[in-house]
């Protein structure tokens, strides 16, 4: 049975689920689109039934692998395999997302949620976003640790992350744990046969290059700081990953609690030095600041002086007020900006003719911003995983615009609606006492506040930073790709090298 329920509609939705479930495979075997179709229809049909929340979690499963086998009956050569656009894995991303966000998740058995996080994070991966698939490997292992097909598709992930990283030392960090993961699937008896060959190629391919570097179990240890709260501050970071380093995702150590991600080495046809280590500085400190900002919130556990004798009404409502809410709001508001600072990168970077008034994360990437326009071949030309993974980053995002409302995020919409309110009106925080009534939920009239409970803003805040995390990581990158490819077309001897030394912290202060 597929989700051990056991009364007589539970037996007749779970025997409709295996139908569907074994009419998705067959049909991925055999390429069969028709077939493909058909489990559709049969989805679709399901979803007019009254499931439990369970059920609902399994179906949003199933309907992903529809796609997914939809995606291989229909390019079966794999041409498409390196498109920018992907509708079918667009589906595929948005309805495992929904399985994994169901509110009968937690209540799945574990099987069926190592399935889900799985197959998320290698279509993560596959589209140049593998610090959101790491994440995802991660809590499929925390629930079955020997998942072979989890553990061999992070190892593979891990090799093909080292590709695009700059420095020496995490390159050898994640080839080593590539091989550890890959190793561990091949003996797995949970890996499919079919692929175990695969994983043994990838593992005979890498473990030459790899080095069984000490650090990786017993890492140097470095200061987390002199004052306790610094020390706080940083372990929740780590523990956060939202320190600006690619060790964070893999090594949770004090070696981790450091900002390093920088722009590379760039080359230019003159004797000047690029603006865009100054834009990359300007990202790097909005998005730490932010970040102090969000956990100077979270952690404050008293009034601050700042807010004592300040009158305010009390509107009987469990209002959140004070500077610790307005901390969280400031954080959400400057990291979803950085999102469209990073098109402005992007735009001059890349030599975009775009008007600066069209310049947005969401729809920079197609010519004049305009999908109908098609994809800008300036960006999709490149042969450039971190770009291609920003371009999906962006498909996270709502965009108020006819061609770009829907998105892979099934919260999108919501974390816009946010921040409209934060930029325009005014978001109403509420303690846990609060709970919602048909008030809160229309807004009433006029249109000026959106209520809702602080625990949930807090939530929606650390998921922003994350994306702007996201979003700078995968930007150094994409540079740093773009450079390889741009050192290699200059005449060799006829370039001087500068150096650019490091702004010292003890610059970093009031003047």
């Amino acid at each position: 049975m597929l989700l051990g329920l056991n009364s007589l509609s539970h037996l007749a939705i779970e025997l409709a689920f295996d139908c569907v479930g074994g009419l998705i495979d067959e049909s991925e075997l055999t390429e069969d689109l028709e077939a493909v179709k058909k489990a559709q229809f049969f989805c679709d049909e399901l979803t007019t039934r009254q499931l439990s929340p369970q059920a609902l979690a399994v179906l949003h499963y199933f309907r992903a692998n529809s796609w997914a086998a939809y995606r291989k009956a229909n390019d079966p050569e794999r041409i498409r395999k390196l498109d920018w656009e992907q509708p079918e894995a667009e589906q595929e991303i948005l309805n495992l997302r929904r399985a994994l966000n169901s509110p009968g998740f937690n209540d799945l058995d574990p099987r069926w949620k190592v399935q889900i996080l799985t197959n998320l994070a290698s279509r993560m991966s596959e589209l140049g976003r593998p610090f959101d698939a790491i994440t995802y490997w991660d809590s499929a292992l925390a629930i079955d640790p020997n998942f072979g097909m989890a553990l061999g598709n992070r190892g593979t992930g891990f090799s093909k992350m080292a590709d695009y990283l700059y420095d020496e030392g995490h390159i050898h960090v994640y080839l080593t744990l590539a091989c550890k993961d890959l190793a561990k699937a091949i003996q797995s008896s949970s890996t499919y046969e079919d692929v175990r060959p695969f994983f043994q190629l990838e593992f005979d391919q890498i473990k030459k290059f790899a080095h069984e570097c000490e650090h990786i179990e017993n890492p140097k240890e470095f200061s987390l700081g002199k004052s306790k709260a610094e020390k706080e501050y940083r372990q929740w970071c780590l523990k956060s990953r939202l320190f600006l380093n690619p060790l964070n995702d893999v090594l949770p150590k004090s070696i981790s609690a450091r900002d390093v991600f920088a722009m590379p080495s760039m080359t230019t046809a003159t004797p000047t030095l690029p603006p865009y280590f100054g834009l990359f500085n300007q990202l790097k400190q909005e998005f730490v600041s932010a970040r102090y900002l969000a956990f100077e919130a979270i952690s404050r556990s008293s009034v601050h002086f700042s807010d004592k004798d300040v009158y305010l009404a009390n509107t009987r409502d469990y209002p959140c007020f004070g500077l610790s809410f307005e901390q969280m709001k400031i954080a959400y508001r400057s990291a979803y900006s950085l999102l469209d600072k990073i098109a402005f990168f992007i735009r001059n970077y890349f030599g975009l003719e775009l008007k600066e008034n069209r310049v947005y994360f969401r729809t920079i990437w197609y010519k004049d911003g305009e999908k109908k326009n098609g994809l800008e071949p300036k960006l999709t030309a490149k042969t450039n995983l971190p770009l291609r993974g920003l371009f999906w980053l962006s498909k996270d995002l709502f965009h108020d615009d006819e061609d770009f409302r829907t998105a892979i995020e099934p919260q999108a919409q919501r974390l816009h609606e946010i921040r409209n309110f934060l930029e325009h009106k005014y978001v109403r925080l509420h303690s846990s006492q609060w709970r919602a009534s048909a008030l809160d939920q229309t807004m009433g009239e006029p249109n000026l506040w959106l209520s809702m409970s602080a625990s949930d803003f807090e939530e929606k805040m650390l998921h922003i930073l994350k994306v702007a995390r996201a979003g700078i990581t995968y930007l150094s990158l994409a540079v740093h790709s773009e450079e390889s490819r741009r050192k290699a077309k200059y005449p060799k001897g006829k370039s001087a090298v500068m150096d650019i030394e490091e702004w010292d912290d003890e610059w970093k202060r009031n003047w």
